[in-house]
Order: C-alpha cells, then sequence, then structure tokens
C-alpha cells in the first residue's frame, strides 16, 4: 500500500515521525523530504508518488495552509482518482479541512503531543482497505505490548471476523491465546474475543476453543468468567 503524505516543510519533524510509524506497520509512505534524493527532479518524482498512491495524509496547519504546493498536490490526487480516492486530514493545531477536501472532517492531535496517534491514520486505512491491513494488524497483535493498543487492533479486526481466511484466523487465536496484553484487555476479554469465538465456532478446533477458555480462567485479574460457545452450543442453538 501507498501512501502519500502531504505537509509543510515546517512540520517535517512530526512528519518524519508519521513516516517511521508506517513503515512499521508495512505502509510505503512517501515523505518527499525523507524519500526524494539530492538534485533529483522532485517536481516529476512527486508527481508520479500521486498517481500511484492509493491514499493521501494531509498534516493540517497554518503552515500547511499557506503551501501552495500542499493544495495542488491535494488537486492532483482529487482529479487522478476522480474524486474518489483516500484522503485523511489530521490537524496539527486549529487549521480545518479546506478548499477542494473542506467537506471531509479533520481530526486533531491532542493539545502537547509532538507525535500523530496511530489510530488517527490507522483506523481510515483499515477502515478502506481491510484486505491489505488485516494481515499486519494480526501480526502485530502477536508481539503488542500494551493492553489499549490491543483493544484497538480487536476493535477494527471485529467486523472482519467471518471474512478472514482460515490461516489468519488459526494466527488471530496464536495471538490471542498467548499474549496476555490481548487476553487481559478488558474489552478483549468481554467482547472482542467471545464474538471472535462465537462467529468462528465452526472454523476453530476444540482445542482453540478450550485453550482460550482456559486462558480468561486463569487470568487472576477478573473475578467474573467469560463462558466462550463452543460448536456443541451453537449446534444446540444456544451460540448467540
Amino acid at each position: 500500500m501507498k501512501v502519500f503524505v502531504s505537509y509543510s516543510t515546517t512540520d517535517k519533524a512530526i512528519a518524519g515521525d508519521l513516516f517511521r510509524q508506517m513503515g512499521a506497520y508495512g505502509v510505503d509512505a512517501f515523505l518527499a523530504h525523507e524519500t526524494v534524493e539530492i538534485a533529483a527532479d522532485w517536481k516529476g518524482r512527486i508527481l508520479r508518488e500521486l498517481a500511484a498512491a492509493d491514499a493521501m495524509i494531509v498534516l493540517l496547519s497554518i503552515n500547511c495552509q499557506r503551501s501552495k504546493w500542499t493544495g495542488h498536490e491535494v488537486g492532483y490526487f482529487y482529479a487522478h482518482t476522480r474524486h474518489q480516492g483516500l484522503i485523511i486530514p489530521i490537524s496539527l493545531d486549529e487549521t480545518i479541512s479546506y478548499g477542494m477536501f473542506d467537506h471531509l472532517q479533520s481530526e486533531r492531535i491532542p493539545m502537547g503531543v509532538r507525535s500523530i496517534p496511530v489510530v488517527m491514520w490507522l483506523a481510515p486505512l483499515f477502515n478502506a482497505f481491510p484486505g491489505r491491513m488485516i494481515p499486519i494488524l494480526v501480526e502485530k497483535l502477536v508481539d503488542c505490548r500494551c493492553f489499549r493498543t490491543s483493544e484497538v487492533y480487536m476493535k477494527l479486526l471485529q467486523p472482519h471476523y467471518l471474512s478472514i481466511d482460515q490461516a489468519q484466523l488459526d494466527q488471530l487465536m496464536m495471538a490471542v491465546t498467548s499474549n496476555p496484553c490481548v487476553y487481559s484487555a478488558r474489552e478483549c476479554r468481554m467482547t472482542y474475543i467471545p464474538r471472535l469465538i462465537a462467529n468462528n465456532t465452526n472454523r476453530l478446533s476444540p482445542a482453540q476453543i478450550e485453550g482460550m477458555q482456559h486462558k480468561l480462567d486463569s487470568d487472576e485479574q477478573f473475578i467474573e468468567r467469560v463462558i466462550l460457545p463452543t460448536s456443541a452450543m451453537v449446534g444446540d442453538g444456544h451460540g448467540k
């Protein structure tokens, strides 16, 4: 997946951090000051990257609004995608969407934050391109070391529990069963894991479901017990 980042060079520090974030998620981001070689035909390179981009992130700021190039980049991307391309506006200050994309709601980063929260760009990309992003999030869950981040990943994956392929389902089960930062996250435990099992009892082995149940039962952080559905329960009409 290729994502073009449009920004003012004044904001290149936070743009550079975003570039590295996306790289960690396997997203091929284009950022002019990180990607274009010195003395290269930068105008031509920018046009080629815009033509190849699947999506665009615009880092809104006063400096961005004053830059003629950011407006040209958005206009070119919109025209090339016949006004169907995904544009993700993220505000670094009080600047809101303007010009050709003034109909798009922008999200502002929290005051005092010097790094863009991952979910601000990850969620829109995932919702627009789930087929490309599902394998990335499943892999990320395996090594996730944050309860809240695990909940974010599982929330994004939840609408696709029925459509993920068997290999991805098995890998997801391995992640939620083996990683305490997933099965000990409250929303995962109470909502996302039970729904994952309920939606896929016909594709999961008894050993997988029993292993997950054992992990939940052994978690001493919680008093309340979660009872996962089984294939037999679904067959008897009690799996909802």
